[in-house]
């Protein structure tokens, strides 16, 4: 009997003949190279999807109003993007941006646990420009991420919020550099 990895997981695309095309007139099928022939005891269907799921997000120019959050376990949170690790990829969102949005709470209600942002499982993510107004002191989380950078998000009183990842806890987490402090040091270590 083949065991079940063999027939079971990722594998590449082959080839992808130019017909049947399906209505939008791109083909339809596609064939792969399995690591060995699973004989009858294979399943006889198969399921596939794309590395990422979605590629690229952009949230612009939207107000979010949030209602008071329950608890630190259920925040409210004004964008959440969250992937899951598919087949060992840990990146099944591509690139997620948050750019010029207005974050608050219905009725100017202050909100220790709500968020403006909460991402995970993003390969690349920007907050830029964002106008947050809660009262969580660490607004911009995210959770995994490749690269995750923040620039000019504030209170609006012009307090800068950092962005915030929320590992190994929410309340244990590590404030991570705004990216104009990260271009001015290395532009000033690079002068030496």
């Amino acid at each position: 009997m083949v065991p079940f990895s063999a027939y079971a997981g990722i594998f590449s695309v082959v080839t992808v003949p130019p017909s049947p095309v399906g209505a939008n007139g791109l083909p339809t099928t596609f064939t792969v190279q399995l690591l060995a022939d699973p004989g009858g005891g294979a399943p006889t269907s198969a399921s596939y999807g794309a590395l990422y799921q979605v590629d690229r997000i952009i949230v612009e120019g939207n107000s979010h109003e949030l209602i008071a959050s329950a608890d630190a376990g259920h925040p409210s949170v004004g964008l959440i993007c969250v992937g899951r690790n598919v087949a060992g990829n840990p990146w099944s969102l591509h690139q997620v941006f948050m750019l010029e949005n207005l974050v608050r709470s219905v009725q100017g209600v202050t909100d220790v646990w709500g968020l403006a942002t909460l991402n995970g499982a993003v390969e690349i993510q920007r907050g830029e420009n964002n106008v947050v107004t809660l009262g969580n002191a660490n607004p911009m989380g995210f959770n995994i991420s490749g690269i995750a950078s923040f620039l000019n998000n504030q209170t609006p009183s012009g307090t800068l919020l950092r962005g915030y990842k929320r590992l190994p806890s929410p309340s244990n987490g590590t404030k991570i550099d705004e990216l104009a402090t990260s271009i001015a040091d290395a532009l000033a270590f690079s002068l030496f």
